[in-house]
């Protein structure tokens, strides 16, 4: 009966060794949850470690604060965005450089041709202008105006 005693008292003692090892590099102030979150955490980047990272998150637009649009109104800005909409690429291009408009204007103008589907005026904006992305570039225009016409009832959906 000794015997047996002992060695369960020895292997108490090695498994405690073993725990205590592992316990050195945690603080006193986790708790178990936070434990098994941080181990799982670690499981899971090994895991993914060979991916590349994520690119950064796109920004909001400069001319959207706190829920308000705060773009020019004036007559010529007024021309601009529907130039943009609709393609015309040398009214646009007269406009920006005559105005000299800021920032936001010229990312208003960004979207309104990403949801016109104007390649041409968005490759200007981008690559001459230097106007950056947002996030109302990539909302989709149904989202914000439903058509009801398609590309398969012979309509126009852009409109």
């Amino acid at each position: 009966m000794e015997s047996v005693a002992i060695k369960r008292t020895r292997h108490e003692e090695s498994s405690d060794n073993a725990r205590g090892a592992s316990d050195s590099k945690r603080t006193k102030s986790e708790s178990p949850i936070d434990i098994v979150r941080a181990e799982e955490r670690r499981r899971i980047e090994a895991t993914y470690a060979d991916l590349p990272l994520l690119p950064r998150r796109v920004p909001e637009p400069d001319f959207l604060m706190n829920g308000q649009e705060i773009y020019n109104k004036d007559d010529a800005s007024l021309q601009f965005y529907p130039a943009c909409a609709e393609g015309e690429l040398d009214k646009m291009r007269s406009f920006v450089g005559h105005s000299r408009p800021p920032d936001s204007d010229l990312q208003y103008g960004l979207e309104k041709a990403a949801h016109g589907f104007q390649a041409e005026i968005i490759q200007y904006l981008m690559q001459e202008r230097n106007v950056k992305l947002h996030t109302r570039v990539f909302e989709t225009k149904c989202k914000m105006a439903p058509s009801p016409e398609s590309i398969f009832t012979g309509g126009n959906p852009h409109y």
